[in-house]
């Protein structure tokens, strides 16, 4: 929605591959969020929310059992009005990304432009 409000197409992106029926662009956005989303799990393991037993491998992959996955959606709810590493909430983090990727799409655009402040 914020690519939307800046006059962007969400799935013309730069970051990552355009795949039909999948927002490129969203997903180059949310790069922004990882480092927090890495403080928010690296908390979660040294506070021992999370341990080794919350996991298992199965097919080749790494599964996290149901109630990590309970813990890690509380705690990433918890940071999403104080995102770690930012100054505000996840949402005005991204917004600001998207913003500043039209920008730089458009170097004439004045700050501000086309800003609907769609996630809230």
């Amino acid at each position: 929605m914020a690519a939307h409000a800046q006059g962007l197409d969400p799935a013309l992106g730069f970051l990552h591959a355009l795949v039909p029926g999948r927002s490129a662009l969203a997903l180059d956005v949310l790069e922004v969020a990882r480092p927090g989303v890495d403080a928010i799990v690296v908390g979660l393991l040294c506070s021992s929310r999370l341990t080794a037993s919350d996991f298992r491998l199965e097919g080749g992959g790494c599964l996290m059992q149901k109630p990590a996955r309970i813990a890690l959606m509380e705690a990433f709810a918890e940071a999403r009005s104080h995102w770690p590493g930012q100054s505000g909430s996840l949402n005005e983090r991204l917004r600001q990304a998207t913003r500043d990727v039209a920008r730089c799409i458009d170097s004439n655009r004045p700050e501000g432009e086309g800003d609907a402040n769609p996630i809230d």
